[in-house]
């Protein structure tokens, strides 16, 4: 069938129409954006949380429900674990990796020790009621502590491990730290996965690695709701269920 029309004038009229469409487009586009509200054009994106922020928000949460933060476990958990007394760490150099706004060596305020905090939200404690401890909290990371090769008697890790970093440079640090026949007690959960405020999960040979330096005095094993802690001579070798590992060493 014949057009009625030249097919120049067929081809202008298809770029004609194809223009139109787009042009509408644009302005439905246009329209849209027009009637989108305010608090939509400008929302913001969501931010994962930082780890810093993690822990902040439990601690202020725990403040909040406890008014008071409370340290009146922890000797039992520095001595009775390890069948010591508060008479071994009598005019000891003690640091305490991770101690958090408790007061985790308060208990030792009348052995004559020297008692030393690291976190690196220490002076956020501060304002949570650890500035009122009678120790001294040190605002750095566990990966890079500033004191000096062998400066310590004990060194403590109660769980605060799988809240750093790196989990060997930290292990290096409190190595390196304690003095030559010094003790490393750790407390930490094990086979646990990782989260925003414990982001370095391990298990206990991965401990064992990273402390393959010192003399292992004890290891121990306490599954959740169980009554009796796992030894060494109970525990499967591939034993890798949730728990909380308790740790002892000497270093040589």
């Amino acid at each position: 069938m014949t057009l009625p029309f030249p097919k120049a004038t067929r081809r202008f009229s298809r770029t004609a129409a194809f223009g139109l469409a787009v042009l509408a487009l644009i302005i439905l586009s246009v329209c849209n954006r027009l009637s989108t509200p305010r608090n939509d054009m400008h929302r913001r994106p969501i931010i994962q949380q930082t780890k810093s922020e993690c822990e902040l928000q439990y601690w202020r949460g725990r403040k909040k429900a406890e008014h008071h933060l409370g340290n009146s476990w922890y000797q039992a958990l520095m001595t009775e674990a390890w069948n010591m007394s508060t008479s071994d760490f009598r005019q000891k150099k003690v640091l305490d990796l991770g101690c958090g706004p408790r007061g985790s060596l308060q208990f030792l305020k009348e052995q004559n020790a020297q008692l030393v905090c690291v976190d690196p939200l220490a002076k956020e404690y501060g304002q949570l009621g650890a500035d009122k401890h009678f120790m001294t909290y040190v605002a750095v990371n566990a990966e890079t502590m500033p004191f000096m090769d062998g400066a310590f008697d004990i060194v403590t890790s109660l769980n605060s491990l799988d809240h750093v970093d790196s989990m060997e440079a930290a292990s290096r640090e409190m190595t390196r730290v304690l003095r030559s026949g010094g003790l490393m007690i750790i407390q930490v959960h094990i086979n646990h996965p990782a989260t925003t405020c414990e982001p370095s999960p391990f298990s206990q040979y991965e401990i064992f690695g990273a402390f393959a330096s010192l003399t292992r005095i004890h290891f121990s094993v306490h599954p959740p709701g169980g009554n009796e802690a796992l030894s060494k001579g109970s525990l499967p070798n591939s034993y890798d269920k949730p728990a909380t590992g308790l740790f002892m060493f000497r270093k040589p």
